[in-house]
This record gives structure tokens, C-alpha cells and sequence, in this order.
């Protein structure tokens, strides 16, 4: 058994391990890295990098933007790889695969090598970490660089050495030029050292205040751009509600856990308590020390954000990414203490937290979905459903920047008043959108600019619906006839509150497995009480049906019951003819039932459906 012990804890056999996790976490992060389409901050990343340098520099000493050096580095990167998906996400992947051997290296050195391994575990299959390494934006950064920090911090208080003191500051100060959190770090260390450190390693005190007066010279830009974000920003630029600090930690605690319920969440609380109880190691005194700079980086950080929420919110769980790696050691030194009491044991409930963490991720692992912003699928909608002549209207304005990433149609583009409300959107829309036919309008993220909904309301009011759709994130596409006729008028009542207005036709003839696209036009004439279901009948003379469509009015974007009296609606349906469909004369009936009853919507004169009155002629050729 000894010798089993010496081979799996050797030296070589240790790094192996750690190769394997490392070579693991590049896979796990390097698939399907570019399946998610770019979100509207990944595509701002791109635009941001792009700018002429001056520019570049002269944005980030705005209120309300991160430290430049992220956007610097990738500015650099695009330049050599260009600026697609994979591109982007790969600057991402590097330093969040580099985050397993950092952490590992840390544990060992902070903790012993059993913690470190089971640190590298976590790290290595951590959906927060994994997801932020398939992310164009900063956090995988910035999480590789706040713990670099960290280890460096902890390396120059044991070894007292200038190389690690001065490696650390250097380290310290480039990580408050990434993002405004990174301060949150060498504030934690900061804490620990006033309260712990300045007695247990009196030696280190002069080169710890040498460190900071350094930190405090590069910061003070930042110093002064913090200081207005929290004090002078008026409350129309603050974007994120007040969290209660509970609320904090439970978002937090499900973020890093992976959202554990019951038992699990309780084995995470159990190994959080243990890993920083000093009773859980024999020496007291020594582990304290560990265990409190590891409780101040976790604490410290929180406290801080909701200090600062209370005069200015500004909590969002990706923001504290820089306390994931002392959250993981943590669980892995109560992990590595619980192996000397559970032996094998421990290391199954390591696993158990690994196959939660797979779990998690089968969305993204196995099952295909899209769980990021679809601009790329909203995008080529509009590219293969657009027109010479459309308009495209986008709500709020800065959704130009991931939609023109992917747009192929070029349409020309409007975008709503900076004020909202009837008459601005009067004055804009009224002139604006009287030229063209039809316009498409794109919605995401307005529920923070306009969460009354005022722009669609408008069109709702003064258009005609033709189609909507929602892809993920949710991005909605709306398309809008302006003030447009139907081509073949055929005016008919279904029921109290609906009036059918006439059609459209793709053609008027067709061949066997060819598609005939169809456009109603319906118009409310009060509030439908029920969601009534849409139905097309492609029929021959005998009556035998050749194709049809069922479903909700608008691919299910406008259900019945949410139409106000004098709203129009174009409703579009595919009607595929049968490939054994003869030839001869065939005409298309219509109606509206009842989905779970089946019963129809009947009309003035007494009939459940409605026959159009023009003829089509199906011939044998295609």
C-alpha cells in the first residue's frame, strides 16, 4: 500500500497528473468554442479593439469604462488572427487553461499537494470557469491574473525575497488596468497583511509598504475614474438593481457551485466550513494564517462590491470572478482534509463534485443549445427574409455593433429617439418610416432602455405585423408592413372579434413539391378572448388536401388574445404541395380553431372556414 502511495504521489507522476488536467481543461474549453454565436459585449470587444489607438486610449478615460490593457492585448491578437469568433475566444482560452497548473502550483504551495491536485480537479471542470474561458471578454484574464497575484503575494511573504515582491506588485498593478474588480485582490491581501501579516512576518513589512506606495502610483487614475463612477454618476447610468447582501452570496454560491440544490449544496457548505476551520489541521497556528487570507479573499471582495452597491449597484457574479480560485482552494483544502479521515472516500465526493459540474454543462457538452445572444441566427434571418427597400430599426441604438457583425443585407438602418415616449416617437417614426414598405425591428436589452416597450407598442399601433421571431438570449425580430394592402381584398368576419382582410400569394401556379407562400391579413375588432390556431388547406377540385400549414398567428409572435381592437396583422404560412399532387385547378381554404377543443371560428354566413377566392393551377413539371 505504501509503495501504491509513493508512485501515485511522486514527483513525475504528480506533474503527469497535472499535465493531464491541463491537456483536459484545453479540451473542455476548446470545444465548440465558436458554436455560440458572439453576444453583444463579445461584438463591442471586437469594435473597441479595433479602434485607432488614440481612440482607444481616449475611451477608457470615460466614466463607465474598464481599464484598457484587456482591449491593448487584444487589439494586438486581432491584428495577427483576425477577428472572427475563434479568434476572440481563444485570447479567452489561454489564460483560463493556464488558471489549472497556476492553481495547482498555489494549493501546493499555500495548502500541500493533495489540495492543490483537487484545486486542479475543480478548476479543470468549473462550468463559471469554463464559460469565461469560451467568452470574449476580460474575466478569463482577469481570474489567471488576480491569482498569479495571489501566489505571488504568498510566495514573497514566505520566501522574503525582492524578486517575488517586486514580481508581485508589477503583477498587482498591470491586473487594475483590466478591470475595475481586479482592485478587489491586493485590497483582500492588503486586509490580511494589517491584521495577520504585519506580526506573524515582521521582516516582510518594509517590502509590503514599498509594494504599496508602487501600487498607489498606477492606480490613481483609476482611483479618480472609480471615484466617479461611485459618486458623481447620476442614477440614469446605473444599470443593475440593489442586491441584498444575502441574495450576493447565494448568486455568488450557485455561480461557482453550479447552482447546487439539496445535498450538494450542503456537501459545498460543509467543505467551505471545513477548509478554513483551523481545527481541521493539527497545527492551529500555521493554518490560521492560510485559512484567514483565504476567507479575506473570498470576504473581503464581497463586502466591498456591497458597500459600494449601496450608493451605487453594481453586482453582477462574473464581476467576483477574481475570488473563484480562493473559492476552489478552499473546497479542496476541506476536500484534503476530509482524505485523511475518508481516505478514498474524499476523492469519490471530489468526483461526485466533477460529475455535478458535467451535469451543468450538457447543454453546451452535448446538447447543442444555444444559450448565448443568437445574433448570428437572428442576422441571416434577416438576411434571407429581407427585401430591396426594407428598413431596419434597432432597440436600443447600440445593437448595430453584433448585428452588422453578422449582417449580410445591408439595410439601411434607423434608430429610436434618445427621448421615448408618443410624441418624440411621433416626430421620428412618422417622417422616418414613411418611405419604405416594410421594416424589421430588432429588439434585445430593451427591457433596460426602454422597459415600457414604447417602440414595439408603436409599430403594434401605427403597422402591420408580417412575421416575428425570438432566437436565444432572447433576441426578437419583428417584421412590419407599412400601411401595405393585401393584393387580393376578401373581407370576412370569424366570430365577434376578428375581421379577415385578404391575402397575398407567392404565385399562382405551382408544380408538385414546390412552396407556395401565403400572407393573411387580419385585423382585431376587439380583444379576442382565447389563442386561436391558424389553418391553410392546399385542396384539388375534389376537395383531397395536397399541403397545408397549421400554427399561431406570426409563427406565434401576435396570439390572438394579445390583439387590440383595429390592430392589423400579416400572418405568413409555407404551403408545400405533395409530390404526387396531380394537376388541374386547386384553390387554399383558411380558418381558426380551437387548439385543445378543435372547434372553428365561424363566419357571418354560417361556414368554419374560408375559401380564397383565387384559383391555383398545379402543373406536372417542376
Amino acid at each position: 500500500m505504501k509503495y501504491l502511495r509513493s508512485i501515485y504521489w511522486g514527483r513525475s507522476n504528480t506533474y503527469l497528473l497535472i499535465l493531464a488536467l491541463t491537456g483536459l481543461a484545453f479540451a473542455l474549453r476548446f470545444y465548440h468554442l465558436a458554436f455560440q454565436s458572439l453576444w453583444l459585449d463579445e461584438a463591442w470587444a471586437i469594435k473597441l479593439a479595433s479602434e485607432p489607438l488614440p481612440n482607444l486610449i481616449r475611451k477608457f478615460t470615460e466614466t463607465g469604462e474598464n481599464g484598457p490593457l484587456y482591449f491593448l492585448l487584444l487589439r494586438l491578437w486581432l491584428a495577427i488572427f483576425g477577428k472572427t469568433e475563434f479568434s476572440l475566444r481563444f485570447f479567452s482560452l489561454l489564460p483560463g487553461v493556464a488558471i489549472v497548473p497556476l492553481i495547482y502550483t498555489t494549493g501546493r504551495s499555500l495548502l500541500n499537494k493533495r489540495a492543490g491536485l483537487i484545486a486542479a480537479l475543480l478548476a479543470t471542470f468549473s462550468p463559471f470557469l469554463i464559460s469565461y474561458s469560451q467568452e470574449g471578454k476580460m474575466y478569463a484574464l482577469l481570474a489567471f491574473v488576480s491569482l498569479l497575484s495571489f501566489y505571488l503575494f504568498w510566495k514573497a511573504l514566505n520566501t522574503s525575497r525582492w524578486s517575488f515582491w517586486a514580481a508581485y506588485g508589477i503583477v498587482a498593478a498591470l491586473s487594475l488596468y483590466i478591470h475595475i474588480f481586479a482592485v478587489l485582490i491586493p485590497l483582500s491581501l492588503a486586509v490580511f497583511f494589517l491584521g495577520i501579516g504585519w506580526w506573524q512576518y515582521p521582516k516582510a513589512r518594509l517590502r509590503w509598504l514599498a509594494v504599496q506606495a508602487f501600487l498607489i502610483l498606477p492606480y490613481i487614475p483609476l482611483g479618480i475614474w472609480h471615484w466617479k463612477v461611485i459618486r458623481l454618476a447620476p442614477p440614469t447610468e446605473r444599470l443593475y438593481s440593489f442586491v441584498p447582501l444575502m441574495d450576493m452570496i447565494t448568486s455568488l454560491f450557485n455561480s461557482f457551485s453550479s447552482s447546487p440544490k439539496g445535498i450538494i449544496a450542503a456537501l459545498f457548505v460543509l467543505l467551505l466550513v471545513l477548509g478554513l476551520s483551523p481545527l481541521a489541521k493539527r497545527r492551529g497556528s500555521g493554518y490560521l494564517v492560510r485559512a484567514t487570507i483565504l476567507a479575506l479573499s473570498i470576504s473581503v471582495p464581497i463586502l466591498a462590491t456591497y458597500a459600494v452597491s449601496l450608493r451605487f449597484p453594481l453586482f453582477v457574479p462574473r464581476y467576483l470572478i477574481v475570488i473563484v480560485p480562493a473559492y476552489y482552494l478552499t473546497l479542496a483544502c476541506g476536500l484534503a482534509w476530509g482524505s485523511r479521515r475518508w481516505g478514498v472516500g474524499s476523492w469519490l465526493v471530489a468526483l461526485a463534485l466533477v460529475g455535478q459540474f458535467l451535469f451543468v454543462q450538457k447543454d453546451n457538452l452535448w446538447d447543442n443549445k444555444l444559450i448565448k445572444e443568437d445574433w448570428r441566427g437572428a442576422a441571416g434571418y434577416v438576411n434571407t427574409k429581407s427585401q430591396e427597400g426594407d428598413v431596419l430599426l434597432l432597440n436600443p441604438s447600440y445593437l448595430n455593433v453584433p448585428y452588422n457583425y453578422y449582417a449580410t443585407a445591408r439595410l439601411p438602418i434607423l434608430y429610436p429617439p434618445p427621448t421615448l415616449d408618443k410624441e418624440a416617437l411621433d416626430q421620428a417614426f412618422t417622417p422616418g418610416l414613411k418611405s419604405y414598405p416594410r421594416v424589421w425591428l430588432v429588439l434585445a436589452h430593451d427591457w433596460v432602455d426602454d422597459p415600457q416597450g414604447l417602440v414595439k407598442g408603436w409599430l403594434d399601433s401605427h403597422e402591420q405585423l408580417a412575421d416575428g421571431r425570438q432566437f436565444a438570449g432572447p433576441v426578437r425580430i419583428y417584421l412590419y408592413y407599412l400601411g401595405q394592402a393585401p393584393r387580393y381584398p376578401q373581407p370576412a368576419k370569424l366570430g365577434e372579434t376578428i375581421r379577415f382582410l385578404g391575402y397575398d400569394l407567392s404565385a399562382t401556379s405551382l408544380a408538385p413539391g414546390q412552396t407556395l407562400k401565403l400572407s393573411l391579413y387580419w385585423q382585431a375588432l376587439g380583444q379576442p378572448d382565447k389563442d386561436y390556431t391558424v389553418f391553410t388547406h392546399l385542396l384539388d377540385n375534389q376537395g383531397r388536401a395536397w399541403g397545408g400549414h397549421d400554427g399561431y398567428p406570426v409563427s406565434g409572435s401576435a396570439p390572438t388574445s394579445q390583439w387590440t381592437s383595429g390592430r392589423a396583422i400579416i400572418d405568413q404560412h409555407e404551403l408545400t404541395l405533395a409530390a404526387n399532387a396531380p394537376p388541374g385547378n386547386y384553390h387554399v381554404e383558411i380558418g381558426l380553431y380551437e387548439l385543445a377543443s378543435g372547434r372553428r371560428l365561424m363566419t357571418a354566413e354560417g361556414d368554419d372556414k374560408i375559401r380564397l377566392d383565387q384559383k391555383l393551377l398545379v402543373t406536372q413539371e417542376r
